[in-house]
């Protein structure tokens, strides 16, 4: 026989792979080159959406605030009324119903959010679990929030309205005084830097504390109201009290801000039900103290009541200036109007039509800034344009007022008597001289350093609303504060309170004492991780595929996706090795396939048995499915043999040096179907590779929290980015048992038709309707992936290992075990997540008779698993969080 060496020099002719053909797989040039171009345009549209909307928020409100000025009188354009004379020059006198429109406008304008963290925590409770504060907690937090209501009520009703919009946007970087003091006492000597910190927090409160008495100082004796204006020091600093638990930590030195700390540590589990009162609660004391401010300014309390005028056309009276007292800066205080007074009504869908679009801009600012939150472009889509609204806020106010000084009929497209209130003159020498103005650039400064975490995201990709924000809303009369201050600062350390079982069992807990065991029931839970080495916390993807007698085809999908990701497994280990890249998504990698009836009778010795034909098939293919994934000729090692109590064991290197081991199942020697796979797999790599290790249970518990099995089968078609997204699921939520993706049918013909409409309808609406009103009750086994540290809680996985003795369990057990599985998590209080955004593809049935058949054992699982949730749904609900009544309702 010649060798291969021998054979060279005339063998050279070769047969190359053709390109990578496989849906997942199925990218080009341009669609690469066109994805980067969206992400380059995500960025961008992202910050320009949160920028301009922040602007027009902030300038919408002190447009509102500027019309609360009673007596007030604007110059207007004469041109926009025929009944006005172009040569002439007239001002309008503002009315009182001018005054309440906008007065409940602001109003509204603040209960949008409210009501909406109002429906969000109402929603919260009902569909899922909630857990009541103690009176203590909630009676903490009430004070907070109604102190923070009342400071927006008295800065927007009685301080904006006595300021020119300038300083108004100005001195709203001044609400960050108790942020900033409960920061600097949060601070520990282990802090890195500690000293540095310490000083520049003083430094910013300095700052912040500047805003309180500059322009009261300023202003005192030279105004008839300037009483007014001294109440800016308790209004910026009551609205300093709403955002208080976003800087308070329990590891603080102050025993109060400790305390503070834990409290914010406990509403993890309460804050919807407290804030499902308080949200209406501060939409009360606004309207009261609305009431009391516009009172005083109107000299008694009905007026404001006067909705029917205020809402209708009103009259606004325009006034003819004849003369001016100073030639050459026309002030509307101190002209001499004409005798004759024109009244024209009022445009009555103004005040609702700037209602709308702030309320619109309010939330498309919010909803875009926690977007860039979630997927990871923070800094420049979030945090900048955050910082950048008051700036640029400022200078277009001061370009406004500036252009209306200089031509009356410069804003022609806005009602001639509506506009902000500006200072006449030379606006911007006035400020940097008179008004000192130039100090607003050391509030920014400050509010900037004391915000300065929102530039440095901890938290995982398309982290949840509660990890990235304290409120589950936001405060629309001071949006850019808001969105800076409620991110929260502590997100990495937040991460880790979805580990937390609040609802501990207490006869659970006596008895974990006695056990080793990594369920969240134990005390393993609460153990510091600090004895746990960084490795632990690797994450760990071990691919477990079931096969029986799948086709050539069918075999060469799943093996180019295994291998796949062997190739990006290779390319992280090696930039993170070699290139010193530090991947957050790095993880290991290992494959395990279990062979069902492997073997049959040798024809030669009946006495003995061989690997059938099905095994040799896969082995040949390795060589093929990396020829086609790596597009060269490539010849794999051959795998190592082990033979084993329950038939043989194959053990391949892949040329990315993650590992395939193909276990051959001889049923003589073993359960086989595919139910005793996953236990006998479940067990290997949980039990035996994880929990006979010589190392601390604490350790165990971090590895199985960060182990997951990637449930597959033999004819499964995906990309690693699949994966990814999964792992993301995990990541985020810690009490995620079990992840799915979306599976398409392939195939062709009628019946694989029929199938594709089939699984639209299941995944595009029945799992993501399951995902957002509760959670998903199957994760399919074709493509999910399951976290270690769920399967191997009480109840899951040794019951999963029942023998069907009844025929009902017979259907359950052993018909779907998908589902059981997947109803077994939901029962210990795990939650099942469905993600569209991760496909993969199997084959379909194409004839009917295989469609018969897998129905026929799909639909009565699927039936049974549901009445046994059914049945069990009290203790259900009250164990796990994402099932409510209304949900078993639906089901």
């Amino acid at each position: 026989r010649l060798s291969v060496q021998e054979t060279k020099d005339w063998d050279v002719f070769r047969a190359l792979p053709p390109a990578r053909g496989a849906r997942s797989q199925s990218e080009d040039d341009f669609l690469t080159f066109l994805v980067k171009l969206l992400k380059i345009f995500a960025y961008l549209f992202t910050f320009a959406v949160v920028l301009v909307s922040g602007v027009i928020t902030k300038g919408l409100v002190l447009l509102m605030t500027s019309q609360l000025k009673t007596n007030k009188t604007v110059p207007v354009c004469s041109k926009r009324y025929g009944i006005l004379l172009n040569e002439k020059e007239y001002v309008a006198q503002i009315p009182i119903e001018e005054n309440v429109v906008w007065a409940w406008v602001l109003l509204f304008s603040f209960a949008v959010p409210e009501l909406g963290t109002w429906f969000r925590s109402t929603r919260m409770c009902v569909f899922k679990s909630w857990k009541r504060p103690s009176f203590e907690d909630f009676f903490i937090v009430w004070i907070f929030e109604t102190l923070h209501c009342i400071g927006t009520a008295v800065l927007v009703y009685i301080v904006l309205p006595e300021l020119d919009v300038v300083k108004g946007a100005m001195i709203t970087n001044c609400v960050a005084f108790i942020p900033g003091l409960f920061s600097l006492l949060s601070r520990t000597k282990t802090d890195f830097r500690v000293g540095l910190k310490v000083m520049l927090d003083s430094l910013a409160l300095a700052c912040q504390l500047t805003g309180f008495f500059l322009w009261p100082i300023i202003h005192f004796g030279t105004e008839s109201q300037d009483w007014r204006v001294w109440v800016i020091p308790p209004a910026l600093l009551l609205v300093s009290f709403g955002w208080w638990e976003n800087f308070v930590s329990d590891r603080s030195n102050v025993s109060f801000i400790s305390y503070l700390g834990k409290i914010k540590e406990r509403m993890w589990k309460t804050r919807y039900f407290s804030y499902m009162f308080i949200s209406l609660w501060k939409i009360l004391v606004f309207f009261g103290f609305m009431v009391i401010c516009m009172s005083e300014r109107f000299g008694n309390w009905s007026t404001i009541f006067d909705l029917k005028e205020a809402f209708n056309p009103h009259y606004i009276i325009y006034s003819e200036i004849q003369e001016t007292l100073i030639s050459d800066v026309p002030d509307a205080g101190i002209v001499a109007p004409m005798a004759r007074y024109i009244p024209i009504k009022s445009e009555e869908m103004t005040p609702i039509y700037v209602f709308l679009v702030q309320a619109l801009t309010a939330w498309l600012c919010y909803v875009f800034g926690k977007f860039a939150c979630k997927i990871y472009i923070q800094g420049f889509s979030f945090a900048f344009p955050v910082n950048l609204t008051i700036p640029l806020t400022v200078s277009l106010l001061v370009t406004a007022c500036g252009l209306k000084f200089e031509k009356v009929c410069a804003f022609d497209f806005m009602p001639a008597y509506l506009f902000w209130e500006c200072k006449n003159g030379d606006i911007l020498s006035n400020f940097i001289s008179k008004d000192h103005a130039w100090v607003w650039i050391f509030w920014l400064l400050s509010q900037t350093w004391i915000t300065l975490h929102i530039w440095y995201p901890k938290c995982e990709r398309l982290a949840s609303t509660e990890k990235l924000f304290v409120s589950p809303m936001y405060n629309s009369l001071l949006i850019d504060q808001s969105l800076a201050l409620n991110r929260r600062k502590h997100d990495e350390g937040e991460l880790k309170a979805d580990d937390l079982d609040f609802n501990r069992n207490e006869a659970n807990k006596d008895m974990s004492q006695y056990y080793e065991t990594t369920s969240i029931h134990s005390e393993a839970s609460n153990l510091q991780i600090s004895k746990a080495k960084s490795s632990d916390f690797i994450t760990r993807i071990y691919a477990v595929a079931t096969m029986w007698h799948e086709t050539e085809d069918e075999i060469m999908l799943m093996l180019k996706s295994i291998l796949r990701m062997d190739e990006d497994q290779c390319a992280r280990r090696v930039a993170q090795k070699y290139l010193k890249v530090i991947d957050p998504d790095y993880y290991e990698f290992e494959t395990h396939i279990f062979f069902d009836d492997a073997f049959e009778v040798a024809t030669e010795n009946e006495d003995e048995n061989v690997s059938n034909s099905f095994v040799k098939l896969f082995v040949s293919l390795v060589d093929k499915a990396a020829s086609h994934v790596h597009g060269i000729d490539i010849t794999v090692r051959p795998p190592k043999k082990f033979p084993t109590p329950y038939g043989g064991r194959l053990v391949w290197t892949l040329p990315g040096k993650t590992k395939i081991i193909v276990h051959l199942k001889d049923k003589s020697k073993i359960r086989h179907k595919k139910r005793w796979s996953q236990v006998m797999y479940m067990y290997y790599l949980l039990g035996f590779k994880l929990m006979d290790q010589p190392i601390s249970i604490d350790r165990k518990d971090v590895i199985a929290e960060n182990t997951y099995l990637l449930a597959l089968d033999g004819d499964i078609d995906f990309a690693p980015t699949a994966v990814a997204l999964l792992v993301d699921l995990m990541r985020k939520n810690h009490n995620l048992g079990a992840a799915c993706g979306r599976i398409h049918p392939v195939g062709g013909g009628l019946m694989v038709w029929y199938q594709m409409f089939e699984y639209a309808v299941g995944h595009w609406l029945q799992k993501a309707t399951e995902h957002v009103i509760g959670c998903v009750l199957c994760s399919p086994g074709c493509f999910s992936l399951f976290r270690g540290k769920a399967l191997m809680d009480d109840n899951v996985m040794k019951t999963y290992t029942t023998i069907s003795s009844q025929a009902r369990h017979y259907v359950q057990y052993d018909q779907g075990e998908d589902r059981w599985l997947c109803t077994l998590l939901l029962q210990r209080g795990y939650r099942v997540e469905y993600s569209a955004a991760s496909d993969a593809y199997t084959h379909a049935p194409e004839g009917f008779g295989e469609f018969y058949n897998q129905r026929r054992r799909w639909v009565p699982s699927t039936m049974a698993n549901i009445m046994d949730l059914l049945q069990e749904y009290k203790r259900t609900v009250q164990i796990n969080d994402n099932i409510s009544m209304p949900y078993i309702l639906y089901q």
